[in-house]
Order: C-alpha cells, then sequence, then structure tokens
C-alpha cells in the first residue's frame, strides 16, 4: 500500500495521504507499508496504535518527543533500522519492534517496563542500552544473538551473568537466556522462569541448577520447540508449568513430579518423549488441556496423591504405548477426550467407583485396544461418544445410569450383547448410541421403570416409544408392538439385515431422524396414514426401499414429509410375494408427486 486517504468530511479520522491519524491528530492509527524510505509523525502525536507501522517498508522514522505511548506491534516486521525513541515513553508494550531490522537500540530512561517479546527476532540488533529505570523484563523480550552487545546500567535491578543468563538483580527470576550453550546451570535461588526465556534453543540439551533448586513457576512457552532438549531437573518446590512450556520438546525420561506441584496448563509437555509421569501431589492438582497430548512414549501414569485432580480436556489423549490406566478416586473431574486414542487395554476405577457423575465426552474414544470395560457402579451418564471405536465385546449396565448419551458405542466393532437389568435406573436414550456396532445383536430382556425389552428391541415402559433395534440382528422381518406413537430418532439406525418392517395401522404418529438411516437391506416397511410427522434423513442410505407404494395419504404436507425424509419414491411397481387391499392399483403408472404408504396383510 502506497497511499491511504480519509474522506474530509470523516468525523472520527484525518489523513495525510500517508497514515490515518485520529480528528484531532493526537493518535497515529496506521501508515502505509510502502510510502518511501523515511517519515516524520506529526507534532502533536501522543499515541503510536497497535500495529500501525506492520510489515513497514520504511528505513528510518522520526518520533516527536511527544509521544508517550507506543503500543504492541507498532513496528513488528518493519525494515526501520534506526530508532530514536521519545523520552516521556514510560513502558515498551508486547512484541513493540519484534522481527523489526532495528540495529541498535537505547531505552529511554523513564522506561520502567520491557513486555514480552518486544524485542524478540530482532537478528540484526547489535546493541541495547538497558537503563537503571528499567526494574521489568518480560519474558523473551530480548533478541538471542550471538553478535549483540547489552549494555545494563550498574543500578540496573536485571544482571546478566556469565552464561549470558538475563537475571533479576537478586537471582529470583530467569528473564531470558541469550547463550547457546548446550548445558545450562541455572543458579539455584531462582524461583520463577519467565515466558520465552529458552523458547525455540536449537542448542539447548540440559538444563540443571547449582544447588537444590527453589524453581516454583516455569512460565508459558518457557522452553517451547527447544528441540534438542533431553533433561529437566524440576527439583522438590515446583509449583506451576505454564501453557507450553515444554512443547514439542524431546525429554525422553521419566518424570516424578513433586509434592508441591497443584497446577500444570494448557499442552504444556505436548509431543514430548517422556515414558513415564508420576504425581505424589499433596495439595489440589489440576492438569490442563492437552498437558500431556500425544505423548507417544508414555507408558505409565501414576497417581499418588493427598489432594484432588483434576483432569482437563485430551490431556492425556494420543498416548500410543499407555496399556493401562487407575482411575482413582481423587480424580474429581476429567475433561472431553481424556484418553482419547491411547492403547489402553485395560481401566479401572477404584472400588468400582468414580467421583465425578459420568464417563466424559469421547474419554475412551477410539481406545481400540480396550475389549472389556467395567462401568463404575455409581455413574450416571454416559456421554456422547465416550466409548466408541473401542473393542468391548459386552456391556453391562449398572442400575444408577440414567442417560445413555448419543453414539456413546458407536462403532464398537466387537460389540455383541448389552445386559440391563429390570432394576435399571436409566431414563434416556439418545441417538445413535449403538450406531455402526456392527456385531450387536442382542439386548437382555428386562422392564425396567421406564424400559423395556421385547423382540431384541427396546421401547419406554408404557411401550409407546421405540428406541433401539440391534443393528447386527439376524432377524429378517420385525414388527412393532401395537399401540407403539412414535419411532424415535435413530431407532433402527444402521440395522443392515432387516428386510422388512411392519408398523401396525392405527397408532403410529411420528417417525423420528435418521430413525432408519443406513438400513441397507430394508425392502419393504408399511407406513400408516396416521404418520403426522416424519423425520430428517428418516429413510436415507435405504437403497432398496423402492416399491409396493400405494396411495392413501397423497395430500401435500405428508409428500414434503416423504422427501425430506430420502425415501426413494422412484419406483412404484408391485412388490412380488405382498397382497394389498387395492391390488389392481399396481396396473396403472402413478405419478412420483402421489405418494402413499404399503400395508402388509
Amino acid at each position: 500500500m502506497k497511499s491511504i486517504y480519509v474522506d474530509p468530511m470523516n468525523e472520527y479520522f484525518w489523513s495525510d495521504g500517508k497514515a490515518v491519524y485520529s480528528k484531532d491528530k493526537t493518535k497515529i492509527i496506521y501508515c502505509a507499508s510502502n510510502i518511501g524510505d523515511s517519515y516524520i509523525i506529526l507534532p502533536t502525536v501522543t499515541m503510536i496504535n497497535e500495529g500501525c507501522f506492520v510489515n513497514s517498508q520504511l528505513k528510518s522514522i522520526t518520533i516527536p518527543k511527544t509521544v508517550t505511548e507506543i503500543l504492541s506491534y507498532a513496528f513488528s516486521y518493519s525494515k526501520i533500522s534506526t530508532i530514536e525513541l521519545p523520552p516521556n515513553i514510560t513502558t515498551i508494550y508486547y512484541e513493540c519492534f519484534s522481527g523489526s531490522s532495528l540495529t541498535s537500540v537505547s531505552i529511554p530512561n523513564k522506561v520502567t517496563s520491557i513486555q514480552e517479546g518486544a524485542f524478540s527476532g530482532c537478528n540484526l540488533l547489535t546493541y541495547l542500552y538497558i537503563p537503571e529505570s528499567v526494574t521489568t523484563l518480560g519474558g523473551g523480550c530480548l533478541p538471542s544473538s550471538k553478535t549483540i552487545v547489552i549494555n545494563v546500567s550498574e543500578k540496573s535491578t536485571i544482571n546478566i551473568d556469565k552464561q549470558h543468563l538475563v537475571l533479576s538483580k537478586d537471582n529470583t527470576s530467569l528473564i531470558q537466556c541469550l547463550s547457546e550453550e548446550p548445558n545450562i546451570i541455572i543458579p539455584h535461588k531462582v524461583k520463577n522462569i519467565l515466558s520465552n526465556a529458552f523458547s525455540s534453543s536449537k542448542t539447548l540439551e540440559t538444563v540443571s541448577f547449582d544447588g537444590e533448586s527453589e524453581l516454583e513457576i516455569i512460565n508459558h512457552f518457557a522452553f517451547s520447540n527447544c528441540i534438542k532438549l533431553n533433561r529437566f531437573d524440576f527439583g522438590p518446590k515446583i509449583k506451576t508449568i505454564g501453557i507450553d512450556a515444554f512443547i514439542n520438546c524431546p525429554l525422553p525420561m521419566s518424570i516424578s513430579f513433586p509434592a508441591s506441584l497443584i497446577n500444570i496448563q494448557t499442552r504444556a509437555f505436548a509431543n514430548s518423549k517422556l515414558t513415564s509421569i508420576s504425581f505424589y501431589s499433596d495439595s489440589n492438582l489440576a492438569i490442563g488441556d492437552s498437558a500431556f497430548a500425544n505423548c507417544a512414549f508414555v507408558q505409565s501414569i501414576l497417581f499418588i496423591c493427598k489432594g484432588t485432580i483434576s483432569l482437563g480436556f485430551s490431556c492425556f489423549s494420543g498416548l500410543i504405548k499407555l496399556k493401562s490406566i487407575e482411575i482413582s478416586r481423587s480424580i474429581i473431574y476429567a475433561g472431553a477426550s481424556c484418553f482419547l486414542g491411547c492403547s489402553i487395554d485395560r481401566v479401572s476405577f477404584e472400588q468400582n467407583q468414580i467421583s465425578f457423575s459420568s464417563i466424559p465426552s469421547s474419554m475412551f474414544k477410539d481406545c481400540v485396544s480396550l475389549t472389556s470395560f467395567t462401568i463404575p457402579t455409581n455413574c450416571i451418564s454416559l456421554e456422547a461418544e465416550c466409548l466408541s471405536n473401542t473393542g468391548i465385546s459386552r456391556i453391562d449396565i449398572p442400575d444408577n445410569v440414567e442417560i445413555l448419551g448419543p453414539q456413546c458405542f458407536k462403532d464398537c466393532f466387537n460389540l455383541e450383547t448389552v445386559n440391563i437389568q429390570s432394576s435399571s435406573h436409566l431414563s434416556r436414550i439418545d441417538i445413535g448410541v449403538f450406531e455402526g456396532c456392527s456385531m450387536f445383536s442382542n439386548v437382555s430382556s428386562f422392564d425396567s421403570e421406564h424400559f423395556m425389552s421385547e423382540s431384541g428391541a427396546i421401547y419406554s415402559h408404557d411401550k409407546l416409544h421405540m428406541y433401539v433395534y440391534p443393528p447386527a440382528s439376524k432377524r429378517i422381518y420385525f414388527s412393532l408392538l401395537e399401540g407403539v406413537e412414535n419411532i424415535e430418532n435413530g431407532a433402527f439406525l444402521g440395522c443392515i439385515n432387516v428386510e422388512v418392517i411392519t408398523i401396525p395401522d392405527g397408532n403410529i404418529k411420528s417417525i423420528g431422524d435418521n430413525a432408519f438411516r443406513g438400513c441397507t437391506n430394508l425392502r419393504q416397511i408399511t407406513l400408516p396414514s396416521s404418520i403426522k410427522s416424519i423425520g430428517v434423513n428418516a429413510f436415507a442410505n435405504c437403497p432398496l426401499l423402492q416399491c409396493g407404494i400405494v396411495i392413501q395419504n397423497s395430500t401435500k404436507p405428508f409428500i414434503d414429509l416423504l422427501k425430506q425424509s430420502e425415501l426413494d419414491v422412484k419406483s412404484q411397481h408391485y412388490c412380488s410375494g405382498f397382497s394389498c387391499k387395492r391390488r389392481s392399483i399396481y396396473s396403472i403408472d402413478i405419478p412420483i408427486s402421489y405418494i402413499a404408504v404399503f400395508i402388509l396383510m
């Protein structure tokens, strides 16, 4: 962009043709990126906006002394090589000059804070002066360069040691590592490693301490993408490990976290090569989302904690060498997909109970080696896909389970039998619970408070609703019970063997969404005129359902219902082997717009 203009009548902005300012000209909002080699900011300006000169091709700029704030990303990835910062700024904001072409910078004497990443990626920067006024440096605020000279005032609260570690004066905070040495020894007094302190180091291999470590906090991204990091000493006092702190670090080691640990945040160790993980926390412990996701070499996880434990979303997903897990009673919360895609073949629950009310969504999804599973006796709900695509062959539903969530057993390729007792408190069965269970053929006979089974199907206790028909049932012919009013969503979903279904006339009112979807061998079905609603995709992927159509209800609303159900009505010829009250109707062509029902006698 070489120019930028604002309508003179605009109430809020003004432009000189190269940059946009606020109407009162106290704030420069944005400067076109390709306006030449130099630019002079108006002398009335007090603030430079976020991203104002991002990716600018300018080589030099004149900033008036009136400017008191230069906001985040203001000069990120710009080509500016020299700059004189105004004397009255007090903060250099987050990534203000990151990735720019600056070669030297002197920080004004009123600056007290240089925030995270302020000069990160400034690989051409050879000189930086930090005055004594600076009391706070954010993690990764300085460039990691062999050639840079950093001049720190003798009275500064910042210290750079012989290893080129940037530390607070009292050595309690490690701000940044400027060294490319493979082995770093951190002063044992360091309690806090700031964000991005070692991030993306290509040479770092080991980190240790010069005495018993007092380290308590490792902030976010501190060691992220240190692709050669093989060993780290966490010490006995570590409390918090931040977001992405060790993401993509090898760390081919076993870790036993000490009693002090209280928080491991999102993706902290994701994609590492840890071999085993043990937790011994004395206090309550929170493990964040995806904290150990895709740690493909982890073989064991052990919880020996005195406090409670919370497991975040997907925190141990993708552990393809993990063979077993014990869910302790101290685990009071587990997020969705906790063990998604692990190679677990055994899950045990302490005292066969859980301290949370349900098996969370996708908790053990895609654990294909899991061939048996005992639902905890106090579990109330099996949430969506919690055991989908596992290798279980039989499932016993404990009496306390009230809800079977959507697709909770979907694609359980070995599942044959489901056992429900008459004493069961089961009160809700959601759609697709057994979808894709290609071997599921048997439901135990039971008659509970809310449900009952007959002829291999599950109905409501009052027999007004039909909920589940086993997809692999060997029955070719099936007739619903008299009095059924509703066929629920997905009731016959994926029933590949059934060919003929009879629905008694008079009571049936509705057929739910996806009710017969995927019944690939279904050839004949009755649709009584009492039906008032047919759900979306009710007959989707029923390719053989193409004949036996008799006009009983040819109203447009009913025709529309049939169309949205994806019933194939292109073929209206007589289906041999069946008789109808008005057989002569098969001798004439029936317009496709007139659709009715086929009635078995």
